[in-house]
């Protein structure tokens, strides 16, 4: 699904990511594991085209889906994404696009949706308008089905629907924020430490949904320091030290 090719990452003079190269297959939970300042988050970032590479190539195979289970609140994606030129996606041959100099906002509308550490949700919006800005770039008709669907997986987002979010426990803000990247029905989840500042009881609840979401197939790359606790639940784990993956 997802292919990196020698990416280079810097912030100004300094290189906080180099000839980083992996490769994420359709329905697979991958950890990035590393110690705080390793560089597993600028990889996020630059993935999600927040950030944007000095050197190195990202290809994202638009045509993969999964086959998530619309009942248990893990969404399928149909169809062309919206927004995206036809000749940017072939739904059938599953094509490999380049994707290294597009921004963030085209990268969503292909479906790669990215949770940041700190969680970011808009404090003096409503717990349900945060769940509506995950679906901003969406053209279809399912928005409001697909905020039940996340009262569904989230029940307490439910009780706090009307609510705003600077006034959920930071464990609560962590679920809202997953549940606003899920809102653009990503085909690709990317997780930035989410469980970082969490009770070991609310770490077990994420790590409860990253397996449901593995086994609806949704591909997932999860970061994080608990290497541990992210091997048990991940297909396989790879270690950023310095900046460089450690073989």
């Amino acid at each position: 699904m997802l292919k990196v090719q020698g990416l280079n990452v810097a912030y100004g003079q300094v290189k906080a990511v180099r000839e980083v190269s992996l490769q994420l297959n359709r329905g697979e939970t991958v950890a990035l594991l590393g110690v705080n300042g390793a560089g597993k988050s600028t990889v996020l970032l630059a993935l999600a085209g927040i950030l944007k590479p000095e050197s190195g190539k990202i290809l994202y195979r638009c045509g993969d889906n999964y086959s998530g289970n619309k009942g248990n609140g893990i969404i399928r994606p149909r169809g062309k994404p919206h927004g995206i030129p036809a000749g940017q996606f072939d739904s059938t041959s599953g094509q490999w696009v380049d994707i290294t100099t597009m921004g963030a906002q085209e990268r969503v509308r292909l479906g790669i949706a990215l949770v940041p550490e700190g969680r970011h949700v808009f404090p003096t919006a409503t717990v349900r308008e945060n769940l509506l800005v995950g679906a901003h770039i969406r053209g279809d008709n399912e928005v409001e089905a697909d905020v039940e669907r996340m009262y569904r997986l989230f029940p307490a987002l439910y009780e706090k629907q009307r609510i705003p979010a600077m006034s959920l426990s930071g464990g609560q803000q962590q679920m809202l924020a997953i549940a606003r990247a899920l809102m653009s029905r990503p085909r690709l989840l990317l997780l930035d430490e989410p469980t970082m500042g969490l009770s070991p009881k609310l770490c077990e609840e994420v790590y409860r949904f990253i397996e449901k979401s593995s086994a609806e197939g949704l591909t997932v790359l999860v970061s994080g320091e608990d290497g541990r606790s992210l091997r048990q639940i991940c297909s396989r784990a790879l270690t950023v030290v310095n900046g460089a993956l450690r073989t």
